[in-house]
């Protein structure tokens, strides 16, 4: 009597396997659709690769910005490789939604850089001209001591008055 296979064959559409050849054809083979599940497979991959895009936008983005800033206190650049630097929310927010050339409302803006997944950027807290507390992201360069403590750049903590920016920070809209 002929051995039965237990694996159902995969259709011929679905021999393109992706760098995980042999669980795909081994996992797929047992699925009711294996040729919809392998389509799936690859839109998550593509949609996967267009966010390590976006995110490497946005971070070269903040790199030129950062390096493009003075720094009075030492008559010198900041170097986005060598330094720790603390940026106000607003300046972070802003950032983002010219490197997407987009605008957002500061909730939105916010959740969407801290799921970028940019390594050299966290959330943290710094100080404004009278010492009190305030939020916002701090850039620490890969080079950057671990030791070493965040200096604020040369943005003011809170948004200028009169500068309306890209993000919606501070507004809300009027339905009638």
């Amino acid at each position: 009597m002929p051995q039965k296979n237990n694996q159902a064959s995969i259709p011929a559409a679905t021999t393109q396997f992706t760098r995980w050849g042999p669980w795909e054809a081994e996992a797929l083979s047992k699925c009711k659709d294996p040729a919809g599940l392998q389509k799936l497979i690859k839109q998550r991959q593509a949609d996967f690769d267009d966010d390590r895009a976006e995110a490497t936008l946005v971070r070269d983005y903040f790199r030129q910005q950062i390096s493009s800033a003075f720094r009075p206190s030492v008559a010198k650049k900041f170097n986005p490789d060598g330094d720790v630097i603390f940026l106000p929310n607003w300046v972070a927010l802003d950032w983002l939604c010219n490197a997407l050339d987009e605008s957002m409302a500061a909730n939105k803006a916010s959740t969407k850089l801290d799921l970028l997944g940019i390594s050299e950027l966290r959330r943290g807290t710094g100080k404004d001209d009278k010492g009190n507390g305030c939020r916002g992201y701090v850039w620490t360069g890969s080079h950057a001591p671990k030791t070493k403590a965040a200096v604020s750049g040369p943005w003011p903590v809170s948004r200028p008055a009169g500068d309306d920016g890209r993000t919606t920070v501070g507004r809300r809209s009027r339905r009638r």
